[in-house]
């Protein structure tokens, strides 16, 4: 016999409608707020800049809020402090993500570095004040004279100097703020149920809520691993899990070297984060790779391994872990293993 679920208010009045829809012909879209008082919600931040926000620049705010909470929680969890974090999104998904336990400036060149181009146009996130000095790196940082453009800049402040370096012709940058954001407020994970529509019918599950734990009983480790390895590990899992499968994620002394999203095929998920880290000129040595699920034959692994990649990070399921695992132990890598039935990273399907 079916679960008989009470009724759920989906929506409690229209926001606004706003200025754009996904597409134009789809236009215009309207904003409805939903119940309750989230600090993180998107109603939340206050626009000190530019033009109303589109569909595409909520997606991706939402998109930016889940990968940034789930790096902060991740860092709270299993290391008790959050450090300075940027998030870069664009189509919704995170490109690129730089943390520090330094400075705001370190996280935001962190954060371009990893795509200097794929930023432009896109929406950055962070969990602390941009000043003068932190948008100058985000104009210019790895684009020598000219000046990078972006949709969307958020923060729990930005200042009057910044937001005249960052702002654009006819309000093209919408610039965001919300103290709530600072800091380990960062970490506040988005508990509301999700709602989505497929044709005739609205499918409601449990948000994205699990926060990976290294000392959990059910993690295994094959090899010795240092504080900063375990760091990029974390940093590695929350972007990867927060992106769209199948995903294979690089990081390297807290800078993402490349996300590979929304691949049909393991392997060519694999192919795709080193062709992404070639293309900017990173090197793989050192790096972490994390998959959001399990490696059902050793191919994926195989292409990450002989690239030069020795730490990866993955799920356990399939029929052939014992194989897979054996393999990758035996190529001299240093693995991470989890049962994906506690924390696969399937997102946003």
């Amino acid at each position: 016999m079916e679960e008989e679920r009470e009724p759920v208010l989906l929506v409690s009045g229209k926001l606004m409608e706003t200025c754009k829809a996904e597409n134009a012909w789809q236009g215009p879209a309207a904003v409805y707020t939903t119940p309750g008082k989230d600090p993180l919600a998107l109603s939340s931040f206050s626009r000190v800049e530019g033009s109303k926000l589109s569909h595409n620049n909520r997606r991706d705010m939402q998109g930016a809020l889940q990968t940034m909470t789930h790096i902060a929680a991740g860092f709270q969890k299993n290391f008790g402090t959050v450090p300075y974090i940027a998030v870069g999104v664009k189509h919704s998904s995170p490109c690129s993500a730089g943390v520090s336990e330094v400075s705001s400036l370190d996280a935001i060149r962190k954060m371009i570095e990893c795509r200097p181009e794929t930023i432009f146009g896109g929406t950055v996130l962070t969990n602390f004040k941009i000043d003068g000095e932190d948008a100058i790196e985000l104009a210019h940082h790895k684009y020598g004279d000219k000046r990078r453009v972006l949709d969307v800049i958020a923060g729990s402040e930005v200042t009057p100097c910044a937001r005249k370096t960052l702002s654009r012709a006819k309000g093209r940058c919408r610039i965001l703020v919300n103290k709530d954001v600072d800091g380990a407020g960062a970490a506040r994970l988005d508990t509301a149920p999700l709602f989505k529509y497929a044709r005739g019918e609205i499918q409601v599950q449990s948000n994205y809520t699990f926060v990976f734990d290294r000392k959990q009983s059910y993690v295994r480790c094959y090899g010795e691993f240092d504080l900063p390895a375990w760091k990029d590990l974390v940093l590695a899992w929350a972007l990867g899990s927060t992106s769209p499968s199948n995903t294979i994620t690089l990081v390297r002394d807290g800078m993402v070297i490349a996300n590979a999203v929304a691949q049909h095929d393991r392997r060519i998920a694999a192919k795709l984060a080193l062709l992404i880290a070639e293309d900017v000129g990173h090197s793989v040595d050192g790096v972490v790779a994390y998959s959001d699920s399990f490696f059902p034959v050793e191919d994926a692994p195989k292409v990450l391994i002989d690239a030069g990649v020795k730490t990866i990070f993955t799920m356990t399921g399939s029929i052939r872990d014992t194989e897979v695992i054996s393999y990758m132990v035996n190529r001299g890598v240093r693995l991470v293993t989890m049962p994906e039935v506690f924390g696969r990273g399937f997102y946003g399907s």
